[in-house]
């Protein structure tokens, strides 16, 4: 299965008409490979240690998502060391500066007021 789903990354790199993909599909191999680790085989082995909370409670939700933003992190880390600008990796910013920091600040107090205002039933 895992072969299956890779074996299209391969073909740039065999293909000429398909050079120009190679940054694409080495990107593709490099999320796969972080999905997996990350994903399943980084959750399996917190779960097993003495300070991994109750998985129903915040932090073990906090535990099991932030793999999440590594692996973001990873990505942007490594198309920014291959010489790509924030523009091109997909975050075009449209929006003024004042913009962005008040959407920042109003999504800030709504998630705080939530977290304040939960009760669990």
């Amino acid at each position: 299965m895992f072969v299956a789903l890779l074996s299209p990354a391969g073909l740039p790199f065999v293909w000429t008409a398909a050079r120009s993909l190679r940054t694409y599909a080495g990107m593709l191999v490099l999320l796969t490979l972080l999905a997996v680790f990350l994903e399943n085989a980084l959750p399996a082995w917190a779960s097993g240690q003495p300070w991994f909370p109750d998985p129903s409670g915040y932090a073990a939700a906090f535990i099991l998502q932030s793999p999440k933003v590594v692996a973001a992190f990873v990505m942007m880390t490594v198309l920014t060391l291959l010489g790509y600008r924030r523009r091109e990796f997909f975050l075009p910013s449209v929006l003024p500066r004042k913009v962005w920091i008040g959407l920042g600040v109003g999504a800030a107090v709504v998630m705080g007021l939530t977290l304040l205002l939960h009760k669990e039933g």
